[in-house]
């Protein structure tokens, strides 16, 4: 069959000179990748289509169009479902959003997978080819197996795509924590990592040197991330990661992390009171001192991209003073402030509507750019007000080339430094959600 696989983009701008020459759209989406990868191994012809780059062919012929999408993504997404349907072609869509609104994606689709879409794709594409396509497949509750991951074909990304770095892998699945703002959690608790043989295999066949784990946290299991990074000591990439802050905890992985190059982690500090953290279940960061974490991860020459969100519950207006500070203060390579956003299927969202302090059901606006609930304390114009400042003074110009030429940890590059955060700075002026992500 001929599979159309769509990452849509409500933001135009991003097909812009300015946002690929500063490399703003830094990955690509590795979920279609994936997909598009086992669809390729069980014989059929897939086009892969980032629409931040291409205009999607709607005149074009496919016997399946399958969409991904995000919250923010959800209201594009379906008007691409739509238009491929007024054609009579078969749309399948999947992703985060989707799984937690089957009811409402399913108005726009002939099939929703929920879930890992890894573990029904499959069965997905015989039903289509039998003409006996489900309204529903569901893996909600399976632990897909990682051995199952197939060779990536990479060269599904097309040539005039320009992402900043194409080498995006993953090597583990599961999130044990549960936080409250959290959605990683609906893809089960259960913490799953791929083979190492087949990771470093996969890593040997990156159109790219450069590495970006896509897990949200390849350090879940410390026993099977000191053992990869140590395998890949000499293989002579580079990379960038999420990870949690109780990596200080564990000198020898550190050790490995940064000899096997490692060149900055991303780090959701998230907020610097202990009450947000308690109520929202964040537990790992709690008994870390923040100050502390920062400084032993520097001495190993790993930069730190921070990610902070405001309004939880325990914020005041003092409290975007105290981020921007402990930003200066530490030296942070690459800050990321968002807006607390409590997206469907959450506890967050649920406890807030249930509150009545849902202010928009714009899925467009649920982008952790767009503040869509009421604050618990501060009207929501002083929020915007002092986090738009926060972030205003963060990524002046003189903050940007200060956090360029540091030197604090050992690894210098200021180029690349200096082309991150311009590249935040104009990516917040446009609107770009994941930059830094």
């Amino acid at each position: 069959m001929k599979i159309l696989l769509i990452a849509p983009s409500n933001r135009p701008f991003t097909k812009s000179n300015l946002v690929n020459s500063l490399g703003m759209n830094l990955h690509p989406k590795y979920n279609l990748l994936l997909l598009g990868s086992i669809a390729i191994e069980l014989g059929h012809e897939v086009r892969y289509l980032d629409e931040s780059f291409e205009d999607i062919p709607f005149n074009d012929f496919y016997d399946i169009v399958g969409i991904t999408c995000t919250t923010n993504k959800a209201i594009r997404a379906y008007e691409i479902a739509d238009i491929f349907r007024g054609k009579k072609i078969p749309v399948v869509i999947g992703g985060i959003h989707p799984s937690t609104c089957p009811d409402e994606a399913g108005k726009h689709a002939d099939c929703i997978a929920i879930g890992e879409a890894d573990e029904t794709w499959p069965q997905i594409l015989k039903d289509i080819e039998k003409n006996e396509l489900k309204k529903i497949y569901s893996s909600v509750g399976k632990y897909y197996d990682l051995k199952g991951i197939p060779k990536i074909h990479y060269e599904l990304i097309p040539k005039k795509v320009h992402y900043r770095h194409t080498g995006a892998i993953e090597v583990s699945r599961g999130c044990p924590f549960n936080c409250e703002f959290c959605s990683t959690h609906f893809f089960g608790e259960k913490y799953r990592t791929r083979p190492i043989d087949k990771v470093i295999e996969n890593i040997n066949n990156l159109p790219d040197d450069y590495i970006i784990f896509m897990d949200d946290n390849p350090m879940g299991n410390k026993e099977f991330a000191l053992q990869l990074f140590s395998e890949m000591k000499g293989m002579g990439k580079t990379w960038t990661s999420h990870s949690t802050i109780d990596i200080v905890k564990y000198p020898k992985l550190l050790k490995a992390i940064a000899e096997s190059g490692c060149r900055n982690l991303i780090i959701g500090f998230d907020t610097l009171n202990i009450e947000n953290l308690r109520s929202t279940g964040k537990k790992i960061n709690i008994n870390i001192n923040y100050n502390e974490a920062v400084n032993i991860i520097h001495d190993y020459g790993i930069d730190i991209m921070a990610g902070f969100i405001l309004g939880f519950d325990h914020d005041t207006e003092s409290t975007f003073e105290e981020i921007y500070n402990f930003v200066s203060r530490n030296k942070i390579f690459l800050p990321n402030y968002w807006i607390l956003t409590p997206y469907p299927g959450t506890k967050l969202f649920h406890r807030l509507n249930e509150a009545k302090r849902i202010l928009s059901s714009d899925w467009n606006q649920y982008d952790s750019r767009h503040l869509v609930f009421k604050p618990a304390n501060m009207p929501p114009e002083i929020f915007l007000e002092r986090f738009h400042e926060m972030e205003k003074h963060s990524l002046s110009w003189g903050n940007i080339i200060t956090r360029g030429i540091n030197n604090n940890n050992g690894y210098v590059n200021i180029s690349r430094k200096l082309k991150f955060n311009i590249g935040l700075k104009f990516a917040r002026k446009l609107g770009m959600e994941q930059y830094g992500e």
